[in-house]
């Protein structure tokens, strides 16, 4: 067998699922509640039941709501909360994400981070596509020294396959400071193909194994 290009990300909302991603080669798992509204926080319950069951990192969704992604107080507690629940758990990592008029919330997302175990790997979530200038605020996590090691995105198009040349500038923008997991529509079917254009390290998706 030949060395292996890429990993795979399955993201995933029940134990089954989980399980079954392993299965089919999936090499970490982003667990979710709600995937027909993009994602929320699951049950602290499912995730010990997935960390339980398989081998490979999970990812654990931090997002209290649907809708967007400026919060208020109030939520914010209740992801400070659900950060504290999962920093207890043998999980590999958080996928959060905040804006405010447009931009990243650097000031939230930097109270989010700070709560969060240093040893866990923190992913920014597909709110950098609603921004207004991605690669601004790109420049400034970096500039603000935002503890951040990968960013879900689809460069900021419907599909990954539509947003390759944001991908590509997005890539290179993150270059030595984080890594770039790219989304939006992939599967088993298009990922070599998108693979060639953007050569990345990680791909997520609903379908990718």
């Amino acid at each position: 067998m030949g060395l292996k290009l890429y990993k795979l990300q399955a993201c995933v909302e029940t134990l089954q699922e989980a399980i079954l991603a392993e299965q089919k080669g999936a090499d970490e798992i982003e667990l979710c509640n709600r995937l027909d509204l993009d994602g929320l926080t699951p049950d602290s319950d499912l995730v010990r039941q997935v960390l339980q069951a398989i081998n490979i990192p999970v990812h654990v969704m931090i997002r209290p709501r649907d809708g967007g992604f400026d919060y208020t107080e109030e939520e914010v507690l209740q992801m400070e909360l659900s950060i504290t629940t999962f920093n207890a758990l043998p999980i590999a990592g958080m996928v959060i994400g905040a804006s405010k008029n447009n931009q990243i919330d650097i000031r939230l997302l930097q109270r989010l981070t700070s709560k969060i175990e240093r040893r866990l790997i923190v992913t920014i979530h597909k709110v950098i596509d609603t921004v207004t200038d991605p690669i601004a605020c790109i420049e400034r996590m970096k500039a603000d020294q935002l503890k951040v090691d990968r960013i879900l995105t689809s460069g900021a198009a419907s599909t990954a396959e539509q947003g390759i040349s944001k991908l590509l500038e997005m890539k290179a923008a993150t270059e030595g400071y984080c890594k770039i997991i790219a989304a939006g529509k992939i599967t088993s079917d298009n990922i070599d193909q998108l693979h060639q254009h953007i050569c990345l390290n990680l791909y997520h998706g609903r379908q990718i194994v």
